[in-house]
């Protein structure tokens, strides 16, 4: 059964995969808990959201007078003190997603090699 709807709170009660499809192109696609656990919110300095780790993808930020705040996709754990980390809900990912387009951004590599 395929739902496709713009209330996203509906869609996390009653469904388990997701797919974003924007212009055209698809953005985002998996299952939804995968995807929360892959995603999470960081704030921290311009210069420690900066040096971010290998792996670490930026799929959109903000950038504030002292500190940015990202939206990052990462299989691995950020355990660097100076970032602070919180979950990301489905509708702030599906929203993040949406926005990159608009904003003619895509997802971006960051992290040293």
């Amino acid at each position: 059964v395929m739902l496709s709807s713009h209330l996203i709170s509906d869609l996390a009660h009653v469904c388990d995969f997701l797919i974003v499809i924007v212009g055209g192109r698809l953005r985002l696609v998996g299952d939804i808990d995968d995807l929360l656990a892959q995603h999470r919110w960081i704030v921290a300095s311009t210069d420690d959201a900066a040096r971010l780790p290998v792996g670490v993808d930026v799929v959109i930020a903000y950038e504030q007078e002292r500190n940015s705040r990202l939206l990052v996709r990462t299989a691995d754990q950020l355990l660097n003190p100076a970032l602070m980390t919180k979950p990301v809900d489905l509708e702030d990912l599906v929203l993040a997603y949406l926005e990159t387009k608009a904003r003619g951004d895509a997802p971006m590599r960051t992290g040293r090699t």
